[in-house]
């Protein structure tokens, strides 16, 4: 053979050569799947150091009275969720130290193992994710517990004070005398308002009965702090509703000569307030209307139910009230400012042009040609 044709068979043979070398060498793996084990790597250190900060406060709530608070139970609740923590967040570092060697040996061969290990790791940050919410939950029980034995005087002090508000004040005296006078004057008004604190000797015998029970918790030897506790806070709960109807029956008859309409100026979604028994995140601010008078009111939580009827309603009046009647019996349908005193008596009435004949309208009728007031 000629150089030239040995020279042509030695180059194709190191051709072919290089050919196989490059089929047979691994190949590497997949850069999204390395990408993807960063992200997973990080969602599992937030997990991890979401555990260590409720196990650090854990261990301080614990450490003032650990006889105390190791015997109760919302505490043995939260210590069993954090251990099944720490067992899944163990298995957790496990399968990451797998998904590291898998990623130093950069093998094509190696992408469905790596995609398995993803797949442990989602289940495992689910299920996590969610303890870790459910213990977040039990740790406001356990700091609860913990206010009942470290804030034990304080809290015996306003069980003391609302049981004797109770015992003295509820219903006061005065708003009791006031209805009392309305029935004569104003029977039907006298009975709406009178509804709202029908309860109130009801719930009077309740709150007493409930502050024995917290004075025997408190008594006893050695204190019964849990039970104690519980007992002052539903006391308290009961009388924060009893002067809630108190303060609404005694706003009514301070409203009941007066002309009151509620004007809605803004609505938002929020963070959660709470106001009159109401705790919600959506919010509505208002123009308060008395006799001519306007004042703004703060934001004010509203339940969803009410905030979705009235989406559409700004700058309509939501409540209208004219003098001598209370809210129950008040316009509670949208309409423009002032349509609801269209027609009534004390209010002006309106004439046909041209026709003085026009009788005056009757009261709280609406006049001839004028538009009739919302149903």
């Amino acid at each position: 053979m000629s150089r030239a044709a040995w020279a042509a068979l030695i180059i194709g043979a190191v051709f072919v050569i290089g050919i196989v070398v490059l089929l047979l060498m691994p190949g590497h793996l997949r850069p999204e799947l390395i990408s993807r084990a960063e992200r997973q790597s990080d969602r599992f250190g937030k997990l991890l150091a979401s555990y260590k900060q409720d196990e650090k406060r854990l261990g301080k709530l614990i450490k003032a009275y650990p006889k105390y608070m190791n015997a109760q139970p919302e505490v043995k609740q939260v210590l069993f969720q954090m251990r099944m923590r720490k067992s899944s967040l163990d298995r957790g570092e496990k399968i990451l130290k797998e998904v590291d060697a898998i990623i130093k040996k950069d093998r094509q061969e190696n992408n469905h193992d790596l995609r398995v290990a993803f797949n442990k790791l989602g289940n495992l940050h689910l299920i996590e994710s969610s303890r870790a919410k459910k213990v977040a939950a039990m740790i406001k029980d356990v700091v609860r517990v913990r206010g009942y034995r470290s804030e034990a005087a304080a809290i015996h002090k306003r069980a003391l004070a609302d049981a004797k508000r109770v015992a003295t004040d509820m219903p006061p005296d005065a708003l009791v005398d006031k209805l009392r006078a309305l029935r004569r004057t104003n029977p039907t008004a006298s009975g709406y308002i009178a509804r709202r604190i029908a309860s109130v000797p009801r719930q009077r015998q309740q709150a007493l009965a409930i502050f024995k029970q917290h004075q025997v918790a408190f008594g006893a030897t050695p204190k019964k702090y849990v039970r104690a506790g519980r007992q002052a806070e539903a006391l308290h709960s009961l009388v924060v509703k009893m002067d809630s109807q108190i303060k609404s029956a005694e706003q009514s008859l301070a409203d009941l000569d007066h002309d009151v309409d509620k004007i809605l100026v803004d609505m938002q979604r929020a963070a959660t307030k709470c106001a009159a028994g109401v705790c919600s995140n959506t919010h509505h601010r208002y123009k308060i209307v008395r006799d001519g008078k306007v004042t703004t009111s703060g934001w004010l939580p509203v339940k969803l139910a009410y905030y979705r009827t009235h989406e559409k309603d700004l700058g309509l009046v939501l409540s209208s009230k004219p003098r001598g009647i209370v809210d129950e019996q008040a316009n509670h349908y949208a309409h423009p400012p002032g349509y609801n005193y269209v027609g009534r008596q004390g209010y002006g009435y309106w004439k046909h042009p041209g026709d003085p004949s026009t009788p005056p309208p009757t009261a709280g009728g609406a006049a001839p040609g004028a538009a009739a007031p919302p149903p």
